[in-house]
């Protein structure tokens, strides 16, 4: 197999542009009642069921140039040091990164779900940036699945003070300054979006709080008002915002002329939480407001490791949950006999312990073998009875829980490079003749699921046209997989948890899925649920019981975590009992969904459910479509 190969992109540099606003003298009387509100439709709380708030790594889609990164207390931090010159000059963000043309689409990418554009226009994300020298700060959006290029950017001068500070853009408007602005927001779906947080600094410490692309339609809007005196009506002042109106010291989020004595915030472009606002004029500071709470939305994400059957449960009643040699084909006797099949799995100081295998991957067995660079070509053979083999029309996604040890503290972009990616082989005679191997399925750092969807593409991205290489939606039945979970040059540590083939979901009577549902409020939630023919704008039918009545209105408590309530319809039989979802730290409440769904007519439809804490109310569609099929 060849490594992966990435193509960074382009770095623009700007100069520092703007002046400072003369300083004024008088009195600000500001009057901003106390009230609660929300906050709208945000796109990764809505399409990814996943806010971009900061509280895990996988937050940032993608980091350039940044090293040392960690999480802690909902912040993203790292330092900006150039480890990549192929990258750029400086570091780069990307709360969603479009992935690779050449990867297998996998996971929270672009490439799975791009933004709307029409929709999701407000862009803003509290920062911090250490070293404000030279004044840049840039904005890049790629149209294609495709690293950004320079023809979709804005940039704009970005001075002191250092430290956090709040940004807020309307993507459809002109946001660079002078010749600093390229493309168009709304020329298509967006893939990719980046921060170059000081694209002229090469060594700062970077902090990311939030990151919100909203729907301002959708936004209420909180108005304040004032009046002034000893100043002038074209004086300039910021309107800021804090959290616990005391010492001054909170984030300006517009600016304003006194003289409007009135202005209306989106509160769209701030998280949850409690502010507290007041105006600066120079020298000259307002009183502090009274307290604006907004309202954090519930959070809904389904969970993709459950969703259907699994092929080693069902079809072998020995499910691939790595407790033995029996779950791995190449670990079996035969294979363990015959120093011949060593090359066929390339790993070492192989252990079970605890439903968890290791192993070390082997990097030099290849390279003195048959390949032309020094990588493992390790292999994991997920059992599978070529008396029962895997129907391809019925079993769809491979589901891998896996962590690889970096012991270097390598950036990801570093590991990435050296061949932490994986890939999925499949075959029936022999790879050579009717083999299928797929692009990269690039990794994180620390244990992640990936749930991989085999029938992704017809052809890998380097596809030769001059090798026989059916598609899983072809194949009919496969006899062999393999999982080859690293090509790295140096002897690396990876850990495997389970593994799992799923089928699509398909219901008849009863559709059993699981439902992550959170609310950092702690206030309860009304659940409901729906299906629809497209999959976009929850226009759907309500799902019902057998007895005709709307399942969201007959309702059953379960009790929640730290307080939460979450209502479920009442199912007076249960579903059979099948896998369970496999752990994530979410800081989400799963439930077991059971849906009604006798009276949907046969045929494919996808699933959403919406949860609703009496000021906001969420809605978010399971990712993969449901068939239902009454025999």
């Amino acid at each position: 197999m060849t490594r992966a190969v990435l193509i960074f992109g382009l770095v623009v540099t700007c100069l520092a542009l703007g002046a400072t606003p003369a300083l004024a003298e008088g009195s600000i009387t500001l009057n901003a009642p106390a009230t609660t509100l929300g906050n709208g439709d945000d796109f990764a709380t809505t399409i990814l069921g996943d806010p971009w708030d900061m509280d895990k790594l996988q937050d940032i889609g993608w980091e350039e140039n940044v090293s040392s990164i960690s999480v802690a207390d909902g912040v993203w931090s790292g330092r900006v040091t150039v480890t990549n010159p192929a990258a750029g000059v400086s570091g780069y963000v990307f709360p969603l990164f479009q992935g690779f043309a050449g990867a297998w689409p996998v996971g929270q990418i672009g490439a799975n779900y791009p933004i709307d554009t029409s929709r999701y226009t407000q862009l803003s994300y509290r920062m911090y940036v250490s070293d404000r020298s030279n004044g840049n700060h840039a904005v890049y959006w790629t149209h294609e699945v495709d690293w950004p290029d320079g023809s979709d950017f804005f940039a704009r001068a970005d001075t002191t003070p250092n430290g956090w500070k709040i940004y807020s853009f309307d993507m459809t408007a002109d946001n660079g300054q002078g010749t600093h602005q390229s493309g168009s927001w709304q020329s298509g779906p967006v893939y990719g979006l980046r921060i170059d947080p000081n694209p002229a600094r090469s060594d700062y410490d970077l902090k990311v709080d939030w990151v919100r692309l909203t729907d301002p339609s959708t936004s209420p809007r909180y108005t304040i008002t004032w009046n002034f005196s000893g100043l002038s009506d074209t004086s300039a002042a910021q309107i800021y915002v804090d959290t616990d109106a005391q010492g001054y010291d909170g984030d300006a989020v517009a600016s304003v002329l006194v003289g409007q004595r009135r202005y209306e915030l989106p509160t769209c472009i701030l998280p949850g939480g409690d502010y507290y606002l007041y105006l600066r004029s120079g020298d000259v500071v307002s009183n502090y407001g009274q307290r604006l709470r907004i309202n954090n939305p519930p959070t809904l994400r389904w969970d993709l490791t459950a969703m259907g059957q699994d092929y080693a449960t069902t079809e072998l009643g020995n499910p691939w949950d790595m407790s033995d040699r029996t779950d791995l084909t190449n670990l079996g006797d035969v294979f363990l006999n015959d120093p011949e099949l060593y090359g066929l799995r390339q790993l070492y100081d192989w252990r079970f312990e605890d439903g968890v295998f290791s192993a070390t991957a082997d990097s030099n067995f290849a390279f003195e073998n048959y390949s032309p660079l020094k990588q493992s070509d390790v292999q994991l053979w997920p059992n599978i009875d070529s008396g029962r083999p895997v129907d391809t029309g019925r079993y769809r996604y491979l589901v891998v829980r896996i962590k690889v040890d970096d012991p270097l503290n390598r950036t990801r972009s570093e590991l990435v490079q050296d061949g932490w990616i994986g890939r999925v082989v499949w075959w029936n005679q022999d790879i050579g003749v009717d083999g299928f191997v797929t692009d990269e399925i690039v990794y994180h750092k620390g244990w992640n699921t990936y749930v991989i969807d085999l029938a992704a593409r017809d052809r890998p991205a380097g596809y030769d046209p001059g090798r026989p290489m059916p598609p899983w939606r072809d194949m009919g039945t496969v006899r062999y997989m393999r999982y080859d979970p690293l090509e790295v040059s140096t002897d690396t540590r990876f850990h495997v948890d389970e593994m799992r083939l799923l089928s699509q979901p398909t219901a008849d009577q009863i559709l059993r899925l699981y439902l992550g549902v959170g609310d950092s409020d702690g206030q309860p939630l009304d659940l409901t649920y729906y299906y629809d023919t497209d999959g976009a704008g929850f226009d759907g039918i309500p799902l019902m019981p057998v007895s005709g009545a709307w399942a969201g209105a007959q309702a059953v408590e379960q009790e929640g975590v730290a307080g939460r309530r979450t209502y479920l319809p009442i199912v007076p039989q249960r579903a059979a009992v099948g896998l369970s979802p496999i752990p994530e730290d979410s800081g989400l409440t799963l439930r077991e969904v059971s849906l009604r769904m006798g009276s949907v007519p046969r045929g494919t439809y996808f699933i959403y459910a919406c949860a609703s804490d009496g000021i906001a109310e969420t809605c978010h569609y399971l990712p993969v479509p449901v068939t239902v099929s009454h025999p």
